[in-house]
């Protein structure tokens, strides 16, 4: 692996500035030259470039989310959706990304009954707890 390049004044500028322009770490170190391992590094040796980077960061995300409003404000329906599915709650989801937790509450009861415990909400639960982790998509 190659050795980290020197903290640099105009390079770590570079950086922040596409950060704030919503590019990603990875990015943002390969539009300037660097490695993400190097901009790591620089992160954690430099705390007001660490600093830097995270007020960068807040600051675009504020941006898009100002931009989001407006264009929900003004009617665009993918906006508005994008908006109320990330930010609204669960109810908010389209029905493919949420977890029908009846189905497989019903499931853990019956699996429960099967094997005699089906009078152990504690039994159930965990049961229930399998179910839905068994399909969650983080999985």
């Amino acid at each position: 692996m190659a050795r980290p390049l020197k903290y640099n004044e105009d390079i770590s500028t570079r950086i922040v500035k596409a950060i704030r322009g919503g590019n990603t770490l990875t990015n943002a170190a390969r539009m300037s030259g660097l490695s993400y391992e190097t901009l790591r590094a620089w992160r954690k040796h430099y705390p007001v470039f660490s600093a830097a980077v995270a007020t960068a960061e807040a600051e675009a995300i504020a941006l898009y989310v100002e931009d989001l409003g407006h264009a929900s404000r003004q009617g665009n329906v993918a906006a508005i959706t994008f908006y109320l599915e990330r930010r609204g709650g669960g109810e908010w989801r389209k029905p493919s990304d949420r977890l029908e937790l009846t189905d497989k509450r019903r499931e853990a009861e019956a699996i429960a009954a099967e094997i005699g415990k089906g009078d152990d909400r504690a039994v159930v639960d965990s049961i229930e707890r399998d179910l839905v982790l068994s399909v969650s998509p983080t999985r």
